[in-house]
């Protein structure tokens, strides 16, 4: 099943399919070209980002064998917690105070 809605850019009707307008996808306007889409959030991002690293983790259940898998989960979990305390927004962070 399909909608049909108007393109932000030249207002043709453009065929949204059900699949698109679940997963957030942007979708291409056949006249003018442009693609649109509806606007993604943080929470939206942070929350297909975890579903990737635990989809990601229980893969490794289906081609190696279960002792072998839970060492590479334990890294692969330690290697993803250590890129996002390295990329971390350290702005919000209080400041250090001079000794006085």
């Amino acid at each position: 099943m399909a909608n049909l809605d108007p393109c932000p850019y030249c207002l043709t009707d453009v065929r949204i399919s059900t699949w698109d307008t679940l997963v957030g996808l942007p979708v291409e306007c056949p006249s003018c070209g442009m693609t649109s889409g509806p606007p993604w959030s943080a929470n939206r991002l942070i929350a297909v980002l975890a579903l990737s690293v635990v989809l990601n983790a229980l893969v490794l259940f289906l081609v190696t064998r279960p002792l072998r898998a839970m060492v590479l989960i334990a890294t692969y979990s330690a290697a993803v917690f250590a890129a996002l305390t390295l990329f971390s927004d350290t702005r919000n962070s209080s400041p250090v105070r001079p000794s006085s």
